[in-house]
């Protein structure tokens, strides 16, 4: 009988291939846990009616952070099992009627819409309810909560439930973004802070850092001295360069703390010093080539 002498290389193909399965589950497990939950429940947030905290956005206008409702369905069972009113509640969200309706059986009263909501969905759901005989038992609420929109954002920070910055950019500038009450006004906003980050060129770092060298820091600084992208815990001086305007108003920021090296074009590369330091910058360089040479 003759052996199959490609048993042991189909073996080793698979037990690769497992690995490298195991692997990318885990730095994807890895990423969710290391960011904020970032599904806008809506395309055109309306803002909160009484204090605002203003919001945080990249160099192009887009949102970092802002203050604004998180739509979901309070749960009030009546006359509805939970299985019924999983059923609709699933048309809105990424979960099935079934885990949807598992999670209202063990208590819970605030399931989260996670499809993305013009606002005249909303009159559109409430309308719906009363059509299944469901809006005595589910009511479409918004909360008002910090939404964050980018993961690869870590400068960002967060916030207490107090609306009140705990660390990053939320924290350096908790001051200008925190709204103060004025006598002659229903509303008060804080003022808006832009940062010289650009989303993709920040998301595309931050993508390539976790894999990479999710312990390292590195930087990408435009021609114009601009921190484009930032990936590592950054303190207070490096953050300080990282902000564009407060108010609409150009902030005079200090220069980026740190020696840099020439990448392409002008661009500069920051990357701390490791064993992983020239994987990092070709990883960097790759980047910045890609996005150089898109329109």
């Amino acid at each position: 009988m003759t052996k199959n002498s490609n048993k042991g290389g189909s073996w080793l193909l698979a037990i690769v291939l497992i690995c490298a399965l195991i692997s990318a589950v885990l730095c994807m497990n890895f990423a969710l846990r290391d960011g904020h939950n970032l599904v806008p429940a809506y395309r055109d947030p309306e803002l909160s009616t009484t204090l605002v905290r203003g919001s945080i956005v990249d160099r192009d206008g887009r949102y970092l952070a802002i203050q604004a409702p998180d739509y979901g369905f309070q749960i009030h069972l009546s006359d509805a099992s939970a299985q019924e009113a999983a059923s609709f509640i699933s048309g809105y969200t990424e979960e099935n009627a079934i885990s949807i309706g598992n999670k209202i059986e063990n208590g819970e009263t605030f399931i989260r819409i996670t499809d993305l909501l013009d606002s005249e969905d909303f009159g559109m759901i409430e309308s719906s309810l009363a059509d299944f005989q469901l809006s005595d038992d589910l009511q479409p609420i918004s909360v008002e909560r910090r939404r964050y929109f980018h993961r690869s954002a870590m400068m960002v920070g967060t916030t207490d439930e107090a609306m009140h910055g705990l660390n990053g950019i939320e924290k350096l500038c908790d001051n200008e973004l925190s709204a103060i009450p004025e006598v002659s006004s229903a509303i008060s906003y804080g003022k808006e802070v832009q940062l010289t980050i650009s989303i993709p060129l920040q998301q595309a770092l931050y993508d390539s850092m976790i894999v990479l060298a999710r312990t390292e820091r590195a930087a990408i600084i435009s021609p114009e001295g601009e921190v484009l992208a930032f990936y590592g815990n950054a303190d207070e001086e490096e953050l300080k360069t990282m902000i564009k305007a407060i108010g609409g108003e150009k902030y005079e920021r200090p220069e980026f703390p740190h020696d840099t090296k020439a990448a392409i074009k002008g661009y500069q590369v920051y990357v701390s010093e490791s064993p992983s330091s020239p994987m990092i910058r070709a990883a960097v360089n790759a980047i910045l080539s890609k996005a150089i040479a898109e329109p």
